[in-house]
């Protein structure tokens, strides 16, 4: 049961009670937005919806007037005062006290009670079709309208030219400014999604060969007798104690868990019409095979299928994309990015049905987003139990509408009961870089962050369980035998029991890493790790992202950067509930990621994940017949493997609960108070690795950081978030003037790492 639970939200259980009992009756009352009449010279900016990349110089041409863009969504708002009681619905979905506790609402009682009015609806729809445009879909839920248009009609509609640009030698187009509207639909409409062709990152790394060996410190040698380099489906299970799950008889039947994709899986051979029902994948697919080499086959009733959902109602705006390896080719693949989320989806809920659920990209937007709405708009949102994600971009980058997007669309899954987790990136606290902008002063590729303290905008809402990455700390503690059998069993698993772990970093900025190299955990100024021959070597901003929201709404100053009139989402009440009373939470009002995190990393220190991607065509991104031992197939890491893990772990608790549960935060929060309290447990630390106590729900991961290496932006006064006092790298911190490291572990809850790591057999019984 939720605890901390004050009289005032028992008041709040009751006003909403009475509010809700009549849809009807409150659809009726909405207060109408469109009162004057569509005046086209007459505009309000869209704020927020310009790509940072965007730059006059960098344009090369105007689009053409007639090209088509197919499949733009337009994002719709409701009232200020349906927004309030929205928030306070959900609130009241997760308390257990509340007489709305888990009364879950499809998508047009979503739309009756919580979307514009039916006559702002028409009005937007009207203007839209008096502009030219064809409107595709008009959404149950009331918040987004999927319309095609040619490039003319968006520019005369809208205000703005769509141009192409050339950036970093790739093509792409996008609008040169603000979208505007006409002021008459101003509080109704929030913005397009979008104007331009960027697409996001696909958040796995690959493994890192190249870092493997440290200095003088060989990580590798250390592993030779201990078959830990890859992880296997049966050493999650071990490590995190999944296993008694399985042993008791959950596994994960009947559940369906879905990962949004923009991509086909490569050899599903499985072909059918877009919007038809999923078709399982065969039993020679990379899943398949997976399964059977490490002996997941046993558990008979898992099962794959490949869909393209349609809308429930309205033109079929899901294409199937075929499969793709990548935009651009070869870098962060989608094919690789859907084959790791199935496979490690399966990896700790084997019994499950797991959906590959994948539209093609529009000209304008994320597949992937279409797929979600499609499936949500369905009656009882498809039968879907939890949803991974493992997709993002900065706040910055998203801008405003995009953010407002995936937050709107979270909101209606919570809403239905369905879990939402979501990766939280792959950049240390840095999303704006994406691994790194060029360093200067050196002749090699290295990379620093440059753009400050930024959070992917795909996992800031409070509606979704933000998934970071971690690390084993065995190969730094030098305690590799404790924690591996020096063989593999047959099924390619050599875990002993829990590991302790540190956040997943590869950057010089890391202490444990330049304490490993050199003996000291000083890594800015001339004679910091940073700036050595030997931290040249991880001149990069790569590890486990997390952080505060700082730009999911308003306009940036600066590319990249959050500033300008920047505002983070506001700090959800499952966090508020526990400032001061439990380690940790930070009281600065705005949302703050991740939630939890699981092992992430790609091979730093000797830790990866096997995944079997056979696409030998695809060389660029390890497509490697799976066979012969796991160690030869392609090895992968990133927060795009943690996130749909611990969903497969939720639907384990969903099974056990035998119904949905909506979002797992709220609970999560409450047993890691429970757990923590306001100093910490020293039973539960992870540094206690195997010592650690049974009953932990949580492991507190207080070892190491996901800081990154930095230099000054090249269009900002100075440094961002940067602390360099000598030498030319920094790293990143929260003063320019003083070492104050973004972000180290601390007792409880952290920017690095959440709540923590999970012992899945406890969460489940406990929750």
């Amino acid at each position: 049961m939720i605890c901390s639970r004050t009289s005032a939200s028992l008041a709040l259980a009751v006003a909403a009670l009475a509010l809700f009992v009549n849809p009807a009756a409150q659809a009726q009352s909405k207060k109408i937005l469109v009162t004057q009449p569509v005046n086209n010279n007459v505009t309000v900016t869209l704020a927020g919806n310009t790509r940072p990349e965007v730059n006059p110089v960098l344009k090369t041409a105007a689009v053409a007037t007639n090209q088509k863009l197919d499949h733009m969504l337009l994002l719709l708002k409701r009232p200020a005062a349906l927004d309030a009681q929205l928030t306070a619905f959900i609130d009241e979905l997760h308390n257990p006290v509340s007489p709305n506790y888990h009364k879950w609402i499809s998508a047009e009682q979503f739309g009756e009670q919580f979307g514009p009015a039916q006559s702002d609806i028409a009005a937007v729809t009207s203007w839209l079709e008096s502009e030219g445009f064809t409107v595709n879909v008009v959404y149950a839920n009331g918040m987004f309208i999927d319309f095609s248009g040619t490039i003319g009609e968006v520019e005369t509609a809208f205000h703005t030219q769509i141009n192409n640009y050339d950036i970093n030698g790739v093509g792409h187009i996008a609008n040169a400014t603000d979208p505007q509207v006409p002021a008459a639909l101003g509080q109704v409409i929030g913005g397009v999604i979008s104007l331009n062709d960027f697409k996001p990152r696909a958040l796995h790394e690959p493994i890192q060969k190249a870092h493997v060996e440290v200095g003088s410190h060989s990580l590798t040698s250390e592993y030779t007798n201990a078959s830990g380099l890859e992880i296997a489906p049966w050493d999650l299970a071990k490590i995190y104690n999944i296993a008694p799950l399985f042993t008791a008889g959950i596994s994960g039947q009947g559940m369906k868990i879905v990962v949004v994709e923009d991509t086909n899986l490569f050899n599903c051979n499985a072909t059918n019409a877009a919007g038809a029902a999923g078709t399982a994948c065969s039993t020679t697919s990379d899943w398949a095979v997976f399964r059977n080499t490490f002996g997941l086959g046993r558990y008979t009733a898992g099962n794959l299928l490949q869909e393209n959902p349609a809308p429930q109602v309205g033109t079929n705006n899901c294409t199937t994309p075929g499969t793709t390896t990548g935009y651009p080719t070869g870098v962060n693949s989608d094919a690789v990015e859907a084959a790791i989320d199935v496979e490690w989806a399966t990896a700790a809920a084997p019994s499950a049905t797991i959906v590959n659920a994948a539209c093609a990209n529009p000209r304008s937007g994320f597949g992937g987003l279409t797929a979600l709405q499609n499936i949500l708009s369905h009656p009882s949102a498809d039968n879907v139990d939890v949803v991974s994600m493992s997709y993002g971009e900065s706040e910055e980058a998203s801008g405003a509408s995009f953010n407002a997007a995936f937050n709107t669309t979270f909101q209606q899954a919570v809403a239905a009961g369905i879990a939402i987790f979501v990766s939280s990136g792959d950049e240390d606290a840095a999303s704006s870089d994406g691994g790194g902008s060029t360093c200067t002063g050196f002749s090699g590729a290295y990379y620093c962050a440059k753009d400050g303290i930024t959070i992917s905008g795909w996992m800031s809402s409070q509606y979704d369980v933000s998934v970071g990455g971690l690390d084993f700390a065995d190969t730094y503690l030098k305690d590799n035998s404790t924690y591996w059998n020096a063989a593999n069993n047959i099924w390619y698993g050599s875990a002993k029991s829990y590991i302790p772990e540190q956040p997943w970093n590869d950057s010089c900025a890391s202490t444990l890493l330049a304490d490993f190299e050199t003996g000291s955990t000083v890594t800015y100024g001339t004679s910091g790790f940073c700036n050595t021959t030997a931290g040249e070597n991880f001149l990069l901003a790569v590890g486990g992202s997390g952080g505060p929201s700082a730009c999911a709404t308003g306009t940036r100053a600066v590319s990249g950067v959050a500033g300008g009139t920047c505002a983070g989402w506001p700090k959800p009440s499952y966090q508020t509930a526990y400032l001061g009373s439990m380690a940790g939470l930070v009281n600065d009002g705005v949302r703050d990621t991740p939630d939890v995190s699981l092992m992430a990393a790609n091979g730093l220190w000797g830790h990866y994940y096997a995944v079997c991607y056979s696409n030998t065509k695809d060389t660029a991104d390890g497509g490697t017949p799976c066979v012969g031992q796991p160690v030869n197939w392609p090895g992968f890491g990133g927060t795009s493997v943690s996130s749909p893990i611990f969903a497969a772990i939720q639907s384990l608790v969903i099974q056990h609960k035998g119904s949905l549960q909506g979002n797992p935060n709220p609970r999560y929060y409450a047993l890691a108070a429970a757990e923590y309290g306001p100093s910490g447990s020293s039973a539960c630390n992870s540094t206690l690795g195997n010592s650690s106590s049974s009953a932990c729900i949580f492991h507190d991961v207080t070892l190491g950081d996901n800081d990154a290496n930095c230099q000054a932006h090249s269009g900002a006064t100075g440094k961002v978030n940067c602390y360099l006092p000598s030498g030319s790298i920094g790293v990143l911190s929260t003063s320019t003037s003083a070492y104050q490291p973004a972000y180290p572990t601390t007792t409880g809850w952290d920017f690095a790492s959440g709540i923590g790591s999970v012992n899945a057999y406890n969460l489940v019984y406990a929750y």
